[in-house]
């Protein structure tokens, strides 16, 4: 019969892949923890609790990959110290995650962009809300 090993490294025991572990049974508490860690970074990702996503071990691997194969600013030229995500996630994992939609930084450059998201961000709420009180006075006069 087909054997795996544990992931655990250093541990080289084998595994039974019927089992659905990916440890050994010295490593499975491990797994278990990492399960859960795993469980909760996604839902706070589903409820928009955003500053946890970008403590997490997946987003500065993520982004340190980015900033070691791009380390210049890809808007002026200075050394980037920052990773900007070119299209607003605004709370989607896949988008948050994805490698192609994000941009290495210097400091000054990413405020500016961050500035004109919030610029935006704002106005369209403001028109959201100017449509709502008409769709609002509308209903009063029918």
């Amino acid at each position: 019969m087909r054997k795996i090993i544990c992931k655990q490294p250093g541990c080289f025991r084998t595994i039974d892949p019927d089992t659905g572990h990916k440890y050994c049974p010295e490593h499975q508490a491990q797994e278990r923890a990492e399960l859960e860690r795993r469980k909760v970074f996604y839902q706070n990702a589903r409820h928009g609790l955003w500053s946890e996503l970008y403590g997490s071990i997946e987003w500065k691997s993520l982004r340190d990959l980015k900033l070691r194969e791009t380390p210049y600013c890809e808007i002026c030229g200075a050394p980037a110290t920052e990773v900007h995500h070119i299209k607003p996630h605004n709370g989607d994992l896949d988008l948050f995650m994805d490698y192609n939609n994000l941009a290495s930084l210097c400091h000054s450059c990413h405020a500016k962009e961050t500035q004109k998201e919030s610029e935006v961000r704002r106005r369209q709420n403001s028109e959201e809300r100017q449509k709502e009180k008409l769709i609002r006075k509308r209903k009063l006069w029918y």
